[in-house]
């Protein structure tokens, strides 16, 4: 006769749970189980566990669902992804890049580019803005802009001071020499 109670590991001569599951056909699946974790409750298992100290579960039959993503608004946080940049906003950004060492330490070279990164971002903005579903690249665009701005004003008041230092020079040779 076989011990009612075997060791564990030892296999027994009663029939087992696999057997009995294979005997009895087919089985349906077990329903979806989801798991709130605002709640901490177990839906769709036969009782909601709640964890302690948390708000009673719903009943059973009650569907959680997850709180819908909020949409940024229009111009705030990363651009829509896929979109290719648009061309003139890539061009303004590496203008706005090349200019902004030209308008901190007053390279004639360099920042001779700033107007042309102001214009090419102020051309890649509006475009962008006119097909938002088409173009990306606006945030590259708004730099070659803003960069673009400040070079042309750092040449612009370069040009004038040079302007004057030359009026001052051909009135009165004598009024810009050191000695």
């Amino acid at each position: 006769m076989s011990d009612p109670n075997p060791p564990a590991g030892e296999p027994s001569d009663e029939v087992g749970y696999w057997e009995k599951l294979a005997a009895s056909g087919p089985q349906e699946p077990p329903s979806q189980i989801q798991f709130n974790p605002q709640s901490g409750t177990v839906l769709g298992s036969a009782e909601p566990q709640a964890a302690p100290g948390s708000v009673p579960a719903p009943p059973p039959n009650a569907a959680w669902a997850p709180p819908p993503q909020q949409q940024t608004p229009y111009g705030y946080g990363v651009g829509a992804p896929g979109l290719p940049d648009h061309p003139k906003a890539d061009l303004a950004f590496v203008f706005g890049m090349i200019a902004g060492p030209g308008a901190i330490v007053s390279c004639l070279l360099t920042i001779l580019v700033a107007p042309v990164a102001l214009v090419l971002g102020y051309q890649a903005r509006k475009a962008i803005d006119a097909e938002p579903g088409r173009w990306g690249g606006r945030g590259k665009a708004t730099t070659g802009f803003v960069i673009g701005m400040i070079g042309t004003a750092v040449l612009a008041l370069g040009l004038v001071t040079f302007t004057v230092l030359v009026i001052v020079a051909a009135s009165d040779p004598d009024a810009l020499s050191l000695v």
